[in-house]
């Protein structure tokens, strides 16, 4: 069985068939059911539902296996420190991106997020992509420092 590599997926195309969502990427269809993605319709996401961070940590809900979230400091400060990610099944994909670019969030390597070291979210352009890999534990797939 062909596999589909996740970094591969933002250049990939797809359509919507039914109750599946439909990736095909160089010549190879990975047909996921659209009950196991968060946030889409047609041929795309939506747009990030926010998450706030409360004392250093967020949660996610729900059995969904790809999640687009928006991040907020907590309170609205100018900067905040994300430790804890709650919640997750193993599998599945979580994508964070800054909810503006006036509100950083560091993203913290320790015990809950595994990463090549703190990342900040500190444009809305930017990205961090995570796989769950036990409760509450999730690692880095990639990250974008794409904003200014």
């Amino acid at each position: 069985m062909a596999e589909i590599k996740i970094s591969e997926l933002t250049e990939a195309t797809s359509t919507n068939d039914g109750d599946l969502f439909v990736i095909v990427q160089d010549d190879i269809t990975k047909k996921v059911l659209k009950s196991n993605i968060t946030g889409i319709t047609g041929d795309g996401f939506n747009e990030p539902t926010e998450l706030t961070i409360n004392s250093g940590a967020v949660s996610v809900s729900g059995s969904v296996k790809w999640r687009f979230h928006s991040i907020d400091t907590e309170d609205g400060i100018a900067s905040d420190d994300l430790d804890t990610i709650n919640g997750g099944n193993i599998g599945d994909i979580l994508i964070l991106q800054a909810v503006n670019s006036e509100h950083t969030v560091v993203c913290k390597d320790g015990t809950s997020l595994k990463l090549q070291g703190e990342f900040s979210l500190n444009n809305s352009e930017d990205k961090l992509m995570l796989i769950c890999v036990a409760a509450n534990v999730w690692h880095e797939i990639g990250r974008s420092s794409s904003g200014d």
